[in-house]
């Protein structure tokens, strides 16, 4: 994304809690409402896979190398 494209979301961000979004363009609301569905999916789906999946990764690293240093 470029810079402009980040001020632009930043922009419809600030829309949101502003009070007269009722007077904004539908289609900046949908944009947002859509980026805001997207970005709740992927924090409870994919961070949370993701987090899981690191534990399991880190337990199983941690059994290797105490097997390594007891050996």
């Amino acid at each position: 994304m470029t810079l402009r494209s980040h001020v632009e979301i930043d922009h419809i961000a600030r829309q949101v809690e502003d009070p007269g979004l009722k007077h904004s363009s539908p289609t900046l609301v949908g944009l947002e409402l859509s980026i805001r569905h997207a970005a709740e999916f992927f924090a409870f789906y994919v961070c949370r896979f993701a987090l899981a999946d690191l534990g399991t990764l880190m337990d199983k690293f941690v059994k290797r190398g105490t097997e390594w240093v007891l050996a």
